[in-house]
């Protein structure tokens, strides 16, 4: 994951995800951006920042992406973090 956003974590910012394997088929690959707002939420925004920083989600799997609206996804992709 790419993170865009200041450490004081004041400001929106934007978590751009690579994604392969889109619908299930190799080299189909493409991204989404996370756009995440510390005002609406101070500490579920610190949290997410700290998770994409630790790299948590690296290799983790997302299950569904429904075009702008959401994505489910959260396990990590090493089993001993899950």
């Amino acid at each position: 994951a790419n993170l865009e956003a200041d450490k004081q974590l004041t400001e929106p910012f934007k978590i751009r995800f690579d994604v392969g394997m889109l619908d299930g088929k190799e080299g189909q690959e493409g991204f989404f951006v996370v756009e995440v707002f510390p005002e609406w939420c101070p500490l579920g925004a610190a949290r997410i920042f700290e998770i994409v920083e630790e790299g948590t989600w690296d290799a983790a799997r997302f299950f569904r992406v429904t075009p702008k609206f959401m994505v489910e996804w959260g396990i990590p992709g090493d089993p001993a973090v899950a």
